[in-house]
């Protein structure tokens, strides 16, 4: 394989491109199309293996699941392959706990990174690498009917029937807040509703007009500005 003389010139696209005919990674292509289950890839150190996650996403059209050894090898490959790929189809499973001896303290930021991830495959049919590690893939989640049936969905124009949207947030466990800053929170004040989704970055407020939504914008829990409008808003629960 020829590489070139002054690697520190060749962007991510060209260095990822070196290896589309490295001998080791075609045969390993042939053996998984033809059906094979177990495989090995002798010499397989360091950021090639990020290398190989990724080439077999783009040439093989599916999704592959990455198992490492514990949540911080995790982080690093899901790094690794992060920075190889040119789409956002690249997703780290977390467990849901602080710590892994403590079975009873959940994370609020963890299930958040989960949750946007279950969003995202549900919104979505394209071929995902997804890292994670045993302490995470051995956790029960929601299943896929029922995450579906728990999202609530706001628009601009629907209307809000403000008692049983109070009730539905507390059967699912969001708690109310005189303002929000971490995800499970929402807070009510005339009509300006915060919520808090598992599955967002950023938490949402919805300004009525009655009982119609006037605006849903995105904001900074800190500053407490709007950072962005949007047109509809998904807010999802808890998917432990």
């Amino acid at each position: 394989m020829e590489l070139y003389s002054h690697p520190f010139l060749v962007n991510t696209r060209e260095f990822v491109q070196l290896f589309n005919n490295y001998p080791a990674l075609k045969e390993l292509e042939r053996e998984l199309i033809a059906g094979k289950t177990r495989t090995n890839l002798l010499g397989a150190i360091g950021s090639f293996k990020p290398i190989v996650f990724n080439h077999l996403h783009n040439h093989l059209n599916t999704s592959i699941l990455v198992c490492c050894k514990d949540s911080e090898h995790a982080e690093y490959v899901f790094s690794d392959i992060e920075n190889l790929t040119e789409d956002n189809n690249t997703y780290l499973w977390k467990d849901s706990f602080r710590k892994t001896f403590d079975l009873n303290t959940a994370d609020a930021h963890k299930i958040q990174v989960n949750a946007s991830v279950l969003d995202a495959f549900s919104n979505s049919d394209n071929p995902v690498i997804v890292v994670t590690h045993p302490a995470a893939l051995a956790e029960k989640i929601i299943d896929e009917s029922d995450f579906e049936k728990s999202k609530l969905i706001f628009k601009v124009g629907e209307k809000v029937d403000l008692d049983f949207l109070i009730e539905v947030l507390n059967e699912y466990a969001f708690y109310r807040e005189d303002f929000v800053y971490e995800p499970g929170q929402f807070s009510i004040r005339g009509g300006i509703i915060d919520l808090y989704s598992f599955a967002s970055e950023l938490p949402v407020r919805l300004v009525l007009d009655g009982r119609v939504i006037e605006s849903i914008k995105e904001f900074d829990p800190v500053s407490q500005l709007s950072t962005k409008k949007l047109a509809r808003a998904t807010v999802v629960p808890n998917v432990q």
